[in-house]
């Protein structure tokens, strides 16, 4: 049971984090700032985050990627 709530709690966070940057993206694309202006302003937040995050980031993307793998899989298994 323990290794379900750790789990639930990983998806939970990964997924909370991806919508917080999609967000914070779709914002500042669509303010009122020029093209060059929005791209400096994302890459530095970017940059922000990286560095207070450091390699979190990386463990998140590779467990979005899991869970979309299995849930591909799963889905897979009442396709068929």
């Amino acid at each position: 049971m323990d290794n379900e709530k750790k789990e639930q709690t990983d998806y939970t966070l990964s997924t909370f984090l991806l919508g917080a940057t999609l967000g914070f993206a779709v914002g500042i694309l669509l303010a009122p700032y020029t093209g060059g202006d929005a791209r400096s302003k994302i890459a530095e937040r970017a940059t922000d985050l990286w560095d207070q995050f450091g390699g979190s980031f990386q463990d998140v993307i590779d467990l979005a990627r899991s869970k979309v793998d299995d849930a591909v899989n799963q889905a897979g298994k009442y396709t068929k």
